[in-house]
């Protein structure tokens, strides 16, 4: 077995009987995928902020148009 293998439990696994030794490969590719969801997390939030933005700025336009509707009758 390697050193720099770490124990841990399987999410799906309740006792320690079914623990597994992880090699750094497998540690390397939980990383990996943590990175990648950590992506697709920003990307998220980034979408919507600009939808917030989109929203904020049509409101006053609404205003003013119904305004300028409410005026004109």
């Amino acid at each position: 077995m390697e050193k720099n293998s770490k124990v841990i439990l399987l999410k799906e696994c309740r006792n320690a009987k079914k623990a597994r030794l992880l090699t750094s490969y497998d540690i390397a590719s939980l990383i990996q995928h943590s990175i990648q969801i950590n992506k697709l997390t920003r990307v998220g939030e980034i979408l919507n902020l600009i939808v917030v933005y989109i929203v904020i700025s049509i409101i006053p336009i609404l205003f003013i148009l119904g305004f300028w509707y409410g005026k004109s009758l």
